[in-house]
């Protein structure tokens, strides 16, 4: 029975020394445990100041060696980090020196000091960043649901390492869509940043555009065309066409034929259209006059009119030598007068384009002071003649008459 009292004492002793010695370490330790790797990983993750370049985050954490000075209230820890940013598919592997101090709220972390960047594992720019970037560039893509699904990029890189690395993409693509092909072809710029991949306001592109697969239908491009023409336009044929969907471009080439009795105007038109990124769809961007050609039937045809004068009957007689844009020539000779005095002459007359109803000339035979005539070319009417006196030209000698032709 003493025994068994003895043997009591002694464990109680034993209980009591350790709790002691406990109690001693807890209070020389602050009372608080160092950090585990969880949480030091925890503490990495809830200051950004620690992994401020490109929102790094630890993944895995693995402590290479330790010293823990309780007296001193110091931790310091040696440890292998996997830090990642999986938004932009970013990992790299590190190894950093971790200064913790104890304080009343426990351990805290003061220093995270790369010792080494083992390594760097970045995704380059990807198709998908690429293409959002292209998109915003150029809205009419999504605008279109006009996506690719894939580009041929090459990738071009300034060798050096974090904190500098950059890339240049060129990108050239291409998709098939029911009405127009998709195509995208450039040079973009990016830099690592804090928010991982920046596009660079150097980048650029060469092209970038819709092209279509089929153009206007003749019949509308003739209805527009139709549309701007006034009424006289008889007759319309289509004497040419472009067509180059690269350059989202095309045209249709038309002659329209006013006929009148004794004149025939062609005029060359051509209607426009380009096709638009925006819209997908072809836009009419004009109607344009390139050529006007007329033709007189007057030409190569004398004419001629009898009239009363002061020295008795006469003759004025005109040969239509040749008209155009910008010249009138005939050839004109007047018959006899009482004395045996005629009056012939060829003139040339400048004209600036043709107006047809207006197109008039004058005539003032030497010999006949007393008239003037005024000679005009009438589309419906053929050769018209009047005459004034000189003298008096409120005076009217012969009034407006068609001239007879003579051969």
């Amino acid at each position: 029975m003493k025994e068994l009292l003895k043997s009591r004492k002694k464990i109680g002793i034993t209980i009591g020394v350790g709790i002691i010695i406990f109690l001693v370490l807890y209070l020389i330790g602050g009372g608080k445990q160092t950090k585990n790797e969880k949480e030091i990983m925890e503490d990495l993750n809830s200051d950004t100041s620690w992994f401020q370049y490109c929102e790094l985050k630890v993944d895995n954490l693995t402590i290479e060696k330790r010293k823990t000075d309780k007296k001193q209230k110091t931790d310091i820890i040696y440890a292998d980090i996997v830090a990642e940013n999986q938004q932009y598919n970013i990992q790299c592997d590190l190894h950093y020196r971790l200064e913790y101090e104890l304080y009343n709220d426990g351990w805290i972390l003061e220093h995270a000091i790369p010792e080494n960047e083992m390594g760097w594992e970045i995704s380059k720019p990807n198709f998908e960043m690429i293409c959002s970037d292209l998109y915003k560039q150029e809205p009419f893509f999504e605008l279109n649901d006009a996506m690719f699904d894939s580009l041929n990029l090459e990738y071009e890189d300034n060798g050096q390492d974090v904190p500098e690395v950059e890339y240049w993409v060129t990108f050239d693509g291409q998709q098939d869509k029911e009405n127009f092909q998709v195509i995208a072809k450039g040079r973009f710029h990016y830099i690592l940043g804090k928010n991982g991949w920046e596009f660079q306001e150097d980048s650029w592109i060469e092209n970038a555009g819709l092209i279509p697969k089929q153009g206007v239908d003749e019949t509308e491009a003739e209805n527009i065309l139709k549309a701007e023409l006034d009424e006289d336009v008889s007759e319309i044929k289509k004497v040419d066409e472009y067509k180059d969907y690269q350059y989202q471009t095309m045209s249709y080439t038309y002659d329209c034929y006013k006929k009148y009795q004794y004149l025939t105007v062609v005029q060359r038109y051509v209607v426009e259209f380009t096709f638009s990124n925006a819209s997908a769809e072809w836009q009419n961007i004009g109607t344009t006059l390139i050529e006007e050609n007329s033709e007189w039937n007057v030409v190569g045809h004398r004419y001629g009119i009898d009239y009363d004068s002061a020295s008795g009957k006469r003759n004025l007689s005109v040969y239509i030598n040749s008209i155009t844009n910008t010249n009138f020539q005939f050839t004109y000779e007047c018959s006899a007068d009482f004395w045996g005095n005629r009056a012939s002459d060829t003139s040339d007359f400048t004209i600036n384009g043709y107006d047809y109803d207006k197109i008039s000339v004058w005539i003032h035979p030497d010999n006949q002071i007393n008239m003037m005539f005024t000679m005009r070319l009438d589309k419906n009417k053929g050769l018209m003649i009047s005459a004034v006196d000189n003298r008096f030209p409120s005076i009217t000698l012969i009034e407006e008459t068609p001239m007879s032709q003579y051969e």
